[in-house]
C-alpha cells in the first residue's frame, strides 16, 4: 500500500503523539490513570480542561496566586487539579508525583481555548483540569523517594524519603504480632472491599495477610490504602494488575492466603503414621496439604496431612501443636491448624 504525503505525515504524527503519551503516563502513571478514568489522555502540546459535564477542551490554563489549604502553592509545581461540585476538596497533582488534597484558591485565573476564547475560572467550580505534561515530570528532587504511601484510592500520594532510626513496620497476624525491617518490604496493599486486612509483600516473594499498625511502625499517616518502592507499583494496585507470587518458589500457605517463602527450622517432627509415632528429618519433606477432617468429631485430634517425602507418601498427624519455619531472616512459630500446604520440591534460597 502507498500513502500519500498528508497520509505519511497523519501517521507520523499519530505516532509521536502516541510516543509523548506513553512517556508522560510512564512518567506519572497515577495521574495518568486518572485522566483515563475521566477520558483523556496525558499531552505535551496543550492544556486541557473539562468543565462539570462537559466535554474536554484545550488550550492554555493561566492562573495566580495560588493556594492549598490557605498555603501557597506555585503554578509550576502543577501537573493536574480534578474537582467537582459535590465537594469542597480538590485532587492536586504535582509534577514530583505528589497528590495533594484540601481547598483551592487562588486570585485570578482563565482558561483559554479557541472553541471558547477567554473563560474566567472559579477555584470551586473548576472541573477536571490537566496541564500539559514536561520531560521533568516524575523528578522527585532530592532526597529522592524511597517508597511512596497511597492513603486512600481517591487521596493523597506521599512520598517516604527516610525511614526514622531502628523504626520497623510492626503488624498483627495469624502468626501473631510480627516485625519486619522496612528494607525487607516490597509492597503493601488494602485488601478489596469488606475486609479489613492489608497483604505484604515482602522483597523474598513472600506475601503476608496482615493488620499493620501504621502509627506504631513510624509512618506519618493514619490510613494506608497502598505502600510501594515506585508509583508504578501503586498504579498497579489501583487497576489490580497486581503480579501474584510465582509458583516454583518453596514455602508455606497459610490458610488466610499468606504465602511464605522458606524452609522449616527444626531438623526433625514427630508425627503418627498410621499406628505409630515416627520422628521424620525436615530435610525428607517435598509436599505437605492438610485434608479435610472426615468428621466434626474428628477434628479434635488435630489437622491430618497427606506427606510426601523423598520416599513415599503418607497420612500423616503430627504430635506437636506449633513447628518452627524460617523466613525472611526470621524464626517464626506456626501453629499446624492453619496451614494449608508446603511445598518444598521447588528450589531457592529462603
Amino acid at each position: 500500500m502507498i500513502l500519500l504525503t498528508s497520509e505519511l505525515a497523519t501517521a507520523e504524527s499519530g505516532k509521536a503523539k502516541g510516543d509523548h503519551e506513553s512517556k508522560a503516563a510512564t512518567r506519572l502513571p497515577i495521574l495518568s490513570l486518572e485522566a483515563k478514568r475521566h477520558h483523556a489522555e496525558l499531552s505535551e502540546v496543550a492544556d486541557q480542561w473539562q468543565p462539570d459535564g462537559h466535554s474536554w477542551l484545550s488550550g492554555e490554563w493561566q492562573a495566580s496566586l495560588i493556594k492549598l489549604n490557605d498555603a501557597p502553592l506555585q503554578t509550576d509545581w502543577i501537573a493536574a487539579i480534578f474537582s467537582s461540585a459535590k465537594s469542597s476538596q480538590a485532587r492536586v497533582f504535582l509534577r514530583d508525583g505528589r497528590v495533594l488534597l484540601g481547598t483551592l484558591s487562588w486570585k485570578d485565573a482563565h482558561f483559554v481555548s479557541p472553541i471558547l476564547g477567554r473563560v474566567k475560572l472559579k477555584a470551586d467550580h473548576l472541573g477536571h483540569l490537566i496541564l500539559r505534561s514536561r520531560s521533568t515530570d516524575g523528578s522527585t528532587g532530592k532526597p529522592p523517594a524511597i517508597a511512596w504511601i497511597l492513603d486512600h484510592p481517591q487521596g493523597r500520594i506521599i512520598p517516604v524519603t527516610s525511614f526514622a532510626e531502628k523504626s520497623a513496620l510492626i503488624c498483627h497476624t495469624t502468626l501473631g504480632t510480627l516485625t519486619f525491617a522496612w528494607s525487607e518490604i516490597e509492597t503493601i496493599r488494602a485488601l478489596p472491599k469488606g475486609k479489613s486486612e492489608h497483604e505484604i509483600h515482602l522483597k523474598n516473594g513472600s506475601r503476608l495477610v496482615a493488620w499493620p499498625q501504621w502509627k506504631l511502625s513510624g509512618l506519618s499517616t493514619e490510613t494506608c490504602f497502598a505502600w510501594a518502592r515506585t508509583p508504578t507499583q501503586l498504579a498497579a494496585f489501583l487497576t489490580e494488575t497486581i503480579q501474584e507470587t510465582p509458583q516454583s518458589l518453596p514455602g508455606l500457605r497459610l490458610k488466610d492466603g499468606s504465602f511464605l517463602h522458606g524452609a522449616p527450622f527444626d531438623e526433625t517432627t514427630l508425627w503418627q503414621i498410621e499406628n505409630s509415632e515416627i520422628q521424620l528429618p525436615c530435610k525428607t519433606w517435598v509436599q505437605l496439604k492438610q485434608m479435610a477432617a472426615p468428621s466434626p468429631d474428628a477434628s479434635f485430634l488435630g489437622p491430618t496431612f497427606t506427606l510426601k517425602t523423598e520416599a513415599q507418601t503418607w497420612i500423616a498427624r503430627p504430635r506437636q501443636e506449633t513447628f518452627s519455619w524460617r523466613c525472611a531472616g526470621q524464626n517464626w512459630l506456626v501453629p499446624w491448624t492453619i496451614v494449608e500446604s508446603i511445598d518444598l520440591k521447588q528450589t531457592g534460597n529462603p
